[in-house]
């Protein structure tokens, strides 16, 4: 649902969007749902792994919209030193209010090797925070505390 979302909000933007999927027939079906949904759109699905080191090279904004780093000692799908650079942005849907046990405050390692090589990195907090924001409205028809949200969740990353 969230890599779903991700490419529609993208394609609607204009973007260029490159799906990688670890079901082919799944890939598939969201680059159709997209591309039905915003004429024009320019989707494509990959396989994953196998994609990923030849997309990240290309892309200007990475993003994770698997599980994979939501616990600790998730692999990553590829390997160190994979192809980030500077000049790209690495969004890890993924969020996780601490790290592990030995580092609290680690990031994902999917952002981890994104910083290594100097991507800008975004974690899935402030999704998790707009999504809650949602849901309240949503339930109570009333606007959503985001500042308090906000404090409550860095709060809990630091305790």
């Amino acid at each position: 649902g969230a890599a779903r979302a991700v490419a529609h909000a993208l394609a609607t933007a204009g973007a260029h969007v490159e799906v990688a999927n670890r079901t082919e027939a799944a890939g598939e079906a969201l680059c159709q749902a997209v591309a039905e949904a915003v004429p024009g759109a320019r989707i494509s699905p990959h396989s994953f792994p196998e994609a990923l080191p030849s997309l990240a090279r290309q892309c200007d904004l990475v993003v994770n919209a698997t599980s994979l780093g939501l616990h600790d000692g998730d692999a990553l799908p590829w390997a160190a030193g994979a192809h980030f650079r500077p000049e790209q942005i690495a969004y890890d849907l993924v969020y996780r209010a601490k790290g592990p046990a030995e580092d609290p405050d680690a990031p994902t390692p999917f952002l981890a090797l994104a910083a290594g090589a100097g991507a800008t990195t975004i974690g899935g907090l402030g999704m998790l925070v707009q999504q809650g924001a949602r849901a309240f409205e949503l339930w109570t028809g009333l606007p959503a505390p985001i500042d308090v949200m906000t404090a409550a969740v860095c709060a809990g990353q630091s305790a």
